[in-house]
């Protein structure tokens, strides 16, 4: 099976914040209507990206992502990127890559992987532009990740014969990964939230032994320079501190059954979402917001530009998934 990068394509709903972090300063709210508008990241100065397109926030301009690239991931404060590349454009075939210093470089494939039979997903590229991690499978049907050196051009392999899948969602400026293993312990998707250490060990945020059961939506989504984790772990959201041991759970809030924290800054911020599924099964998310001193709740994204005096006027009055927080916590 050719790999097919996974392109975002639908006509989401785009909103851009700018939200200082002790959300108190001024507020700034912009919608975009058109179609793929979705914005995936931002960087400390206000430049976000989607699947093809740059955003700065300042000067409220588009423009297009460099013609070698094919999709874009992940942004830093310095403009780089990680995303895709053309590995065999004939056959329609990508490879992860990144921008780095204004030059698109392509990183390849494992040895393991055949391309032609092989799949991939790149995530996340370290704020310093040191590391890229992604998912990438062996053939058809053996899942881990890959972790890629941009100094040394070492791409490593993360598999371990115990689990059936092992996903590297994120990584910071020390090489310590964020995401998720699953053992399939009770003969379906066990994804348990990790941290992987450069040594590739696997530190599990959950304890294993404690449930019976995962939910296949649990896993660490991000992780900060300075160690705090962001994710979701039997429907509720979850702010993880490496250095301390610090766990805390939010539960979802009235009307939702589960919330997820995706993104999360230097000062501890984070963004994710609260979710319900409607009459007919389709899930229904609205943008939230933690900051430490919020203590143990969420608070609606929506809510605080309400308090500010801006109305969203979005079609359904939902802000949907709030995917990306940059690292000053601003926007």
């Amino acid at each position: 099976m050719k790999n097919h990068y996974s392109f975002l394509k639908s006509a989401f709903i785009c909103v851009g914040i700018t939200l200082y972090s002790n959300l108190k300063a001024q507020v700034e709210f912009k919608l975009f209507t058109d179609f793929a508008t979705i914005l995936t990241d931002v960087n400390d100065n206000g430049t976000a990206i989607t699947s093809n397109k740059y955003y700065n926030f300042t000067t409220d301009s588009w423009s297009l992502v460099e013609p070698e690239a094919i999709q874009m991931a992940s942004i830093t404060n310095d403009g780089n990127v990680a995303g895709a590349m053309f590995y065999d454009e004939a056959n329609y075939i990508f490879q992860p890559a990144y921008k780095k210093d204004g030059v698109w470089n392509p990183l390849g494939w494992l040895p393991g992987s055949n391309p032609s039979e092989s799949s991939f997903t790149t995530y996340r590229m370290s704020n310093n532009a040191k590391y890229v991690v992604g998912q990438m499978s062996k053939g058809c049907c053996e899942f881990g990740s890959f972790y890629y050196n941009t100094e040394t051009h070492e791409m490593q392999e993360i598999f371990d014969d115990a689990y059936v899948a092992i996903t590297a969602y994120s990584v910071n400026n020390d090489g310590i990964i964020a995401g998720w293993a699953d053992d399939q312990k009770f003969g379906s998707t066990r994804r348990i939230p990790a941290y992987i250490t450069p040594d590739k060990q696997i530190h599990f945020i959950i304890d294993p032994n404690e449930v019976a059961q995962i939910s296949a939506a649990s896993g660490a989504n991000d992780i900060s320079d300075s160690g705090i984790i962001v994710g979701n772990y039997q429907l509720n959201a979850f702010v993880y501190n490496m250095n301390t041991g610090t766990y805390k759970e939010f539960a979802p809030l009235a009307g939702y059954n589960n919330a997820d924290l995706v993104s999360v800054s230097e000062d501890g911020s984070a963004v994710g979402y609260v979710q319900y599924l409607d009459n007919s099964g389709n899930p229904v998310r609205d943008a939230v917001l933690y900051h430490p001193s919020l203590g143990n709740e969420l608070v609606l994204v929506k809510d605080i530009l309400a308090e500010n005096g801006i109305n969203i006027n979005t079609a359904d009055g939902l802000l949907g998934t709030a995917y990306a927080l940059s690292p000053n916590g601003k926007y």
